[in-house]
């Protein structure tokens, strides 16, 4: 029940409002209450209970005189009741609204700022960080110019000891035997450095090489796959593109700059790019890094019948090689081989070394060690009928020098036969070739001990091989071919 004068909640059996003193039938207003009853301000708990029947208000279901405000309806309570001092006027919002207190964030005034946070100890921590990177820098220098004798600071001499730097006793000695040859006194010295120290001299910077990748002291070249078949029409370290005629001179060398970026090919036998060769204009150019160590010198530059030079520049390590047969066999344009640095300490076989060399004024081994036991049949030797272009020419060892016979005997050779007649093959297997030179395809070959009857009988002009100089034209298996007539012996 609500009482109909000030709103208040009643229990239903309440005869007068508690707090305004109403009657709750509406007939009886609080004036004409019996003397004794408080007026409608007066708090309840005043109220003189015998003046209440006690069988209508049982004190069990009056409501408690000390309710919070906060439990009375909002709508209902007047503003003036609320207590001013737990709402401070700055934090009530404009409207009048009753409820819990309600705290917002304050918003800043208009020309209040947000509070910035110092950057005082950062920037003090930076300037603190910069003059001691500068202290740092300072007694680098200095000691740089100390160590350099521009400037001379015994102090840093005493820094380095403590620190077990670079300025230890021997240093400290040596600076003094410096100061010593230089006919100063460490005072001198002192009072030299003090004067340096404000007047330092500008001193050239070396600038730091570029590291270089890492190169093997020793690359291998390939051998040449020509084996024993090589003649001057076998391509150039493998290169199809180049045969070995074709090349006018020959140089070995360290300048890895001037490997072009096309035409160059590997030739190291790792196939790791540490041996290059290329050729410009007839020139071939074998290049490496470091030294060259050739896998085998067997027949190395045999038939390079129109170079003029072969120079080794003093990169090439044969201490290791055993064989160099015919390394420059049928070079017969050769003029000039440059052999510095060429070992043969170990070399067993040197036959046909230096065969039909035939235009070399002179050849000097001054640097080549012979074994007694060596093979050097033909070393100098010249196929049959030919001539050197110089008269005379000698060779010089460590142990003295000697003049090669000028001309060859007019015979090609003892068993190689010129005429016409009946032949067995003496070699292995015999090339057939379609014209009578090395030029000729091969398009066949026959067997050790085959009989063939040799109808003509040719001689190979510039060629190099002996064993190419006289070709037979033969018939077999109703074909013509021509064969060399170094492989063929007369039938009885």
């Amino acid at each position: 029940m609500v009482c109909k004068q000030c709103g208040a909640e009643l229990v239903d059996t309440a005869r007068f409002c508690f707090r305004c003193g109403a009657g709750t039938s509406g007939d009886a207003p609080a004036a004409d209450l019996p003397v004794g009853t408080p007026p409608q301000d007066m708090p309840p708990q005043d109220m003189p209970p015998q003046d209440m029947p006690p069988q209508d208000m049982p004190p069990q279901n009056i409501p408690p005189q000390n309710i919070p405000p906060q439990n009375m309806p909002p709508q209902n309570i007047p503003p003036q009741n609320m207590p001013p001092q737990n709402m401070p006027p700055q934090n009530m919002p404009p409207q009048a609204v009753w409820g819990p207190p309600v705290s917002p964030e304050p918003e800043p005034d208009e020309g209040e700022k947000p509070e910035k946070k110092s950057k005082a100890p950062i920037i003090i921590l930076i300037v603190l960080l910069s003059v001691l990177l500068l202290a740092v820098a300072g007694v680098i220098t200095l000691k740089i110019l100390n160590d350099k004798g521009v400037v001379h600071i015994e102090l840093l001499d005493e820094l380095d000891g403590w620190l077990g730097g670079s300025g230890g006793s021997d240093e400290k000695e040596e600076a003094a035997n410096t100061r010593k040859n230089r006919g100063e006194t460490t005072e001198e010295a002192s009072d030299k450095g003090k004067e340096s120290t404000t007047s330092v001299p500008d001193t050239p910077t070396t600038a730091e090489p570029e590291t270089q990748p890492a190169v093997p002291e020793v690359a291998t070249l390939m051998a040449d796959p020509g084996g024993s078949s090589t003649n001057e029409l076998t391509p150039v370290f493998g290169n199809g593109a180049y045969k070995r005629k074709d090349i006018t001179a020959v140089s070995f060398s360290n300048n890895v700059n001037g490997v072009p970026a096309a035409g160059a090919w590997d030739v190291s036998a790792a196939k790791d790019g540490s041996v290059k060769a290329w050729v410009t204009s007839g020139h071939l150019f074998i290049v490496s890094a470091g030294k060259i160590r050739p896998q085998s010198c067997t027949r190395l530059f045999y038939g390079y019948i129109n170079a003029v030079s072969v120079d080794f520049g003093g990169i090439v390590d044969t201490s290791e090689v055993t064989d160099m047969s015919a390394m420059f066999g049928g070079d017969v344009s050769l003029t000039s081989i440059d052999l510095t640095g060429i070992s043969t300490a170990r070399v067993t076989d040197m036959s046909y070394m230096f065969f039909d060399c035939l235009s070399m004024p002179a050849f000097h081994l001054e640097s080549f060690s012979i074994s007694a036991t060596a093979d050097v049949k033909e070393m100098f030797g010249l196929t049959g009928g030919k001539t050197r272009k110089n008269q005379n020419v000698r060779v010089y060892t460590n142990g003295g020098s000697y003049t090669l016979e000028n001309t060859a005997p007019a015979d090609p050779g003892p068993g190689v036969p010129t005429a016409t007649g009946t032949y067995k093959v003496n070699t292995t297997w015999l090339r057939l070739r379609t014209a009578p030179s090395l030029e000729g395809v091969a398009v066949g070959q026959i067997a050790q001990g085959t009989v063939v009857t040799v109808t003509e009988v040719r001689k190979a002009e510039n060629t190099a091989a002996k064993d190419a100089v006289y070709w037979g034209k033969i018939t077999y298996n109703g074909n013509t071919y021509w064969v060399a007539m170094y492989y063929l012996t007369p039938v009885n």
